[in-house]
């Protein structure tokens, strides 16, 4: 029953890759403070709203500032 599909595939997708050739789309891409965690200034906060989500995930706040 196990080999009711046949064998796995074995060709190669991509050649190997190293940390020569490998491309990092953090580093070539986005800027380096992208996700900055801190205080920030804001004129004012007009509405905030904590969305109520029926699965397990983290609760997230949510705020709109000027």
């Amino acid at each position: 029953m196990a080999d009711e599909f046949g064998d796995r595939p074995s060709t190669r997708l991509t050649r190997d890759v190293n940390e020569a050739t490998r491309l990092d789309f953090d580093e070539e891409i986005l800027p380096e403070d992208n996700h900055v965690a801190g205080e920030f200034e804001v004129e004012a906060i007009l509405d905030d709203k904590t969305p109520l989500f029926t699965n397990t995930e983290r609760t997230v706040r949510e705020f709109k500032v000027k």
